[in-house]
């Protein structure tokens, strides 16, 4: 029998973001592989102002005791300016695979780092409890 924990702690905070580039409708969940392995997924909106705006390469990933950090790097490319020359936002999903956990609770933080200049745009973060081997699942979104 599968044991599903859920977590209400999920937050989310917004850094400055440069003119009307953004993301909107973030959400970040947890589940797990069939190999047992635990993953977090983050989905929502992001305004690419470009053609070269986007992510880019894989998620970095660092776990330590319980605290795991996964960061990408995001590009927007040149925002033009004011609406309505801005483009609408793009949906999008990323995964990134966590590993087998042992027992826990663990604090996930996924931060989005532009590539130049260097800053955080966005920063979530959610609790996944592992309890016998099995991740908990949990969805939630803030618009």
């Amino acid at each position: 029998m599968y044991r599903i924990v859920l977590s209400v702690a999920l937050m989310i905070i917004f850094y400055a973001l440069p003119r009307n580039c953004g993301a909107t409708d973030e959400r970040i969940s947890f589940g797990q592989l069939s190999s047992g392995e635990a993953f977090a997924a983050i989905d929502g909106n992001f305004v690419y102002c470009d053609i070269n705006g986007g992510f880019l390469g894989n998620p970095a990933l660092s776990i330590a005791d319980s605290d795991v950090e996964i960061t990408s790097t995001v590009r927007w490319g040149d925002c033009p300016g004011p609406s309505p020359s801005t483009p609408p936002p793009v949906p999008y999903q990323l995964t990134q695979d966590l590993g087998t956990l042992s027992n826990g609770q663990y604090m996930v933080t996924w931060t989005y780092m532009t590539d130049f200049p260097v800053m955080a745009l966005l920063t979530m973060q959610g609790r996944l409890w592992v309890e016998g081997g099995e991740a908990a699942i949990f969805h939630g979104s803030f618009e």
